[in-house]
């Protein structure tokens, strides 16, 4: 990630701060593979968010979650998880999760790129630690089911 701004998540209003907001209506990218051209569609969350605040859902790897007046998507990893559920978070099935489908928000495409990017990175350090949890708890273990 060099050259690039880091992105750290510490407490919610870190996370907040990284994740793309949304607070009305966006213009959204998608690519057309079969025509090999750019897509513009819109997407507005304005319906769900006095329904839902203190809400997540994970869809496709991407984290949707509803806070005051805004809707914040940020790709899932462990440390999105655990600040969620640590912060009184609770998951809702209904609550529409964009970008699960490659498109990106038009406006913030870099800042979505920077945040696909920090996945890869927090995915391979979150593999990494259970990894060594295993080790330390003896390896893998499997239940049968009688």
């Amino acid at each position: 990630m060099s050259g690039q701004v880091e992105i750290i998540v510490r407490d919610l209003k870190s996370m907040e701060k990284n994740a793309i907001k949304i607070t009305g209506p966006i213009d959204v990218v998608a690519y057309d593979y079969i025509n090999s051209t750019s897509v513009i569609g819109r997407f507005d969350p304005s319906d769900d968010l006095d329904e839902v605040d203190n809400c997540y859902r994970e869809v496709n790897d991407i984290i949707a979650f509803v806070h005051g007046d805004a809707m914040y998507v940020i790709p899932a990893c462990e440390i999105v998880r655990t600040m969620l559920r640590k912060n009184g978070f609770h998951t809702d099935s209904y609550l529409h999760v964009p970008f699960i489908w490659g498109e990106y928000p038009k406006a913030e495409s870099k800042q979505w790129e920077m945040l696909k990017n920090w996945q890869s990175f927090q995915l391979e350090k979150d593999h990494i630690l259970e990894e060594k949890r295993r080790k330390r708890n003896g390896g893998y273990r499997w239940k049968s089911i009688g």
